[in-house]
């Protein structure tokens, strides 16, 4: 845009099928006075127009991308279901406002870092509905096998091997057979670079407690009972209502390793997500840090340069026990850390 001078006046324009704003063409009573007033004010008048225009179209812009409140890459299915476009991952929307992270008291020294209770508060964000899938993750896999790393982050390891812990041997079908299932042994890297890849983000661990649990403080995404009654065996899952809701260690669920994602409907959290307790442990963006308030014997426990290096998974696994499976369980580890039930799920904010 260029700034002419004339005796008609002060006048923005752009040659060669520009917008030219000149004050021949201003009639209102306000941009007469600045006009009287001097071509310097004009000028900044006209400034602050063309930056007004400039901030409506921005917003008709953001409104059109949004499709009606969506975030640009999210879509809705004939069912009304909200879906990523990119990895074609349904997603929930979680909404805003303040909830209790963290638990009063524990019954277990090993889970003293989840103390004390305290409330946080989110933004408005949507995360993904299931566990990243191997059907998903081997379309990432084939896109970084065309066009390299271009879609990760520019921080990650050079030349980083996102294949994960035994990708495409037998050892890896077996515990994590099919497309359905969750993608299983990939490190921090890994997952951040999928959900770059995707447009997407992990989610932080803020995030996930609160899409695990909702805002009453359940201790289990699908409320207080426990997953586990004695029954006679001593190894039955199902709640006291009979009801099977995650799949972990020591059960009779059916599934050794990695379940097909969504097999325990039943177990899904306030907002629809579901195998957020069980299934495979989930990585989360966040460095791993003590809560205000913590137990004193855990800053020797965990030095702080271990605690920034290190980062946070949650919701327990396959492999795991009860205690893992509560929404307030924290683990943490080395961000390039692999083991065979380690995966991930996606999240976008509401409103970037």
């Amino acid at each position: 845009m260029v700034c002419h001078a004339s005796r008609r006046g002060v006048r923005f324009g752009r040659r060669r099928g520009a917008v030219i704003f000149t004050a021949a063409r201003c009639r209102s009573p306000g941009i007469l006075a600045m006009k009287r007033a001097g071509a310097k004010d004009y000028a900044l008048l006209l400034v602050f127009t063309a930056s007004s225009v400039a901030l409506g179209a921005w917003l008709a812009k953001k409104n059109d991308a949004s499709r009606n409140g969506l975030p640009v890459g999210m879509t809705r299915d004939e069912k009304g279901e909200l879906l990523w476009e990119k990895d074609g991952a349904p997603m929930a929307l979680v909404s805003e406002g303040p909830f209790v992270m963290g638990a009063e008291t524990t019954s277990s020294t090993e889970d003293a870092e989840a103390m004390p209770a305290h409330e946080e508060r989110t933004e408005a964000f949507f995360i993904d509905r299931f566990e990243v899938t191997n059907g998903r993750y081997a379309r990432f896999l084939s896109s970084i096998a065309r066009v390299g790393h271009v879609l990760c982050p520019g921080d990650e390891p050079r030349e980083k091997d996102h294949r994960p812990l035994d990708w495409g041997t037998a050892a890896y079908t077996e515990r994590s057979a099919g497309d359905d299932r969750p993608v299983a042994g990939v490190d921090w890297h890994d997952a951040r670079a999928y959900a770059a890849w995707a447009g997407k983000r992990l989610p932080t661990e803020v995030e996930w407690e609160k899409a695990a649990r909702g805002t009453d403080a359940r201790p289990f995404p699908w409320g207080t009972s426990q997953p586990r009654s004695r029954g006679a065996s001593g190894v039955s899952s199902r709640d006291e209502l009979g009801v099977f809701r995650a799949n972990w260690r020591d059960d009779a669920d059916g599934f050794l390793y990695a379940a097909p994602v969504g097999s325990f409907p039943d177990g899904a959290s306030p907002w629809g997500c579901q195998d957020m307790a069980g299934n495979v442990w989930e990585w989360t963006e966040s460095a791993f840090d003590l809560y205000p308030g913590a137990p004193a014997f855990l800053e020797a426990r965990y030095p702080r340069a271990t605690r920034s290096r290190e980062r946070v998974f949650r919701g327990g696994s396959f492999d795991q026990s009860t205690m893992d499976l509560q929404t307030t369980h924290r683990h943490h580890a080395p961000p390039e850390t692999r083991r065979i039930d380690f995966g991930f799920r996606c999240a976008v904010s509401a409103w970037p």
